[in-house]
């Protein structure tokens, strides 16, 4: 089964990284942003779990694995820095 998002998955993904900035603006804690980079990191495995099941299949399991935990780290930069950026402007 695909799951296909397109511009509402990357809609939510917006939504949910100006939420994590608005929480840096409110002072909620820094607890936030792990939340924002789970759901972050979900929304791209449902995007692309078709391609993670062929890599498996096909015995590509460190590639798909590499892969999960590049998005994993790419979910965690964005939602830090819009979490950063939240907090400066409350700073300013």
């Amino acid at each position: 089964m695909r799951v296909v998002l397109g511009r509402v998955k990357s809609m939510i993904s917006y939504v949910a990284l100006y939420g994590v900035a608005l929480s840096g603006y409110a002072g909620v804690g820094p607890w936030v942003i792990g939340i924002i980079t789970l759901a972050l990191a979900a929304f791209s495995y449902a995007e692309h779990s078709q391609l993670h099941a062929r890599a498996l299949d096909g015995g590509h399991i460190e590639a798909s694995r590499s892969t999960v935990l590049q998005s994993l780290g790419n979910a965690l930069v964005a939602s830090g820095a819009a979490y950063a950026v939240g907090v400066i402007f409350r700073l300013i």
